[in-house]
């Protein structure tokens, strides 16, 4: 069930896309995260104030909640900032490269055992990555490809901390936490939109963060809010208590896939050749981790979590 639901994430993610594109159309990047996050903010600590109150007032949420909200922030900033000097293809590549970072992460700072089975499976995923969102003119090594390569290193941390700490903190509470200090962080960072709109990069005006939008992107950023950010981080959450921080990783590479299809059906974008093959590997990617990537309860960092 655990890992169904981490499937079912990315193909919330995945049909994101076609909201985000519209969406960035009337609001401006950071502005729609900022909003996005307080919407999900709300209503998890609402859910967790009536479900979880003791826990969710307990001052170890607040912090393994801060370090996971610091984490994501990081991501989401790193992301935007990135887009601001490269293409969506290239910090498409560089993000997914979080796939490869979570086992090295894990070992070098958690000292944890990857499986051989794993290793091979995030390097099949790996390929199937490359294969998938290579752009075609190759990656170079400027401002905006240093700054998404940290969104990887980011997102590989948030893996891996939602694994170390899941265990003692319920799901809802950590989520809601979360949640709100990424979403207070994003709200101090509203200044990166100038930047954004400088390097015309950004359809939509820039405008304080409560003025006046479009029904429609109102709707979209309530629909994203709620399902694409509070149901699918709980989700995620709860999800860690038992997923391993690697098979986490890999599966999350369904994303790009998840994206490719629906792009394909509402915006009747063709992929190929090289894409269909990216998506294979990736499920193939999957299939080794599920079935040679060791037990989730031996486990390194599931087994330490508990007792940090």
């Amino acid at each position: 069930m655990a890992t169904l639901s981490l499937v079912f994430i990315n193909l919330i993610f995945g049909a994101t896309f076609v909201v985000v594109k519209d969406a960035m159309t009337h609001v401006t990047p950071v502005r729609f995260i900022a909003l996005r996050f307080l919407v999900a903010a709300v209503v998890l600590l609402a859910a967790a104030l009536v479900r979880e109150r003791a826990s969710v007032l307990r001052a170890r949420t607040w912090r393994d909640g801060a370090l996971l909200g610091a984490l994501l922030y990081a991501g989401y900033a790193t992301q935007t900032a990135g887009l601001v000097f490269t293409t969506p293809a290239v910090s498409a590549f560089l993000t997914g490269l979080s796939v490869a970072f979570v086992p090295v992460l894990a070992v070098a700072i958690l000292r944890d055992r990857v499986p051989g089975g794993a290793w091979t499976g995030v390097a099949i995923a790996l390929a199937g990555l490359v294969a998938l969102t290579w752009p075609g003119g190759g990656v170079h090594a400027g401002p905006g490809e240093l700054l998404t390569l940290g969104t990887a290193v980011a997102y590989a941390l948030h893996f891996i901390a939602t694994a170390h700490v899941t265990a003692r903190t319920p799901p809802l509470s950590l989520a809601a936490v979360q949640i709100a200090v990424t979403a207070a962080l994003a709200f101090a960072t509203l200044p990166l939109d100038a930047a954004v709109a400088r390097a015309g990069v950004a359809a939509a005006p820039l405008a304080p963060p409560f003025s006046s939008l479009p029904t429609i992107a109102w709707l979209e950023v309530v629909g994203m809010g709620v399902i694409a950010t509070a149901l699918a981080f709980f989700l995620q959450t709860w999800a860690q208590r038992t997923v391993p921080a690697t098979r986490v990783a890999v599966i999350f590479t369904l994303e790009p896939v998840f994206a490719t299809l629906f792009s394909a059906a509402f915006f009747g974008e063709r992929f190929g050749f090289r894409a269909g093959i990216g998506m294979v590997l990736i499920l193939a990617g999957m299939l080794v981790v599920a079935l040679r990537g060791g037990d989730a309860a031996a486990d390194p960092a599931l087994v330490a979590r508990g007792r940090a």
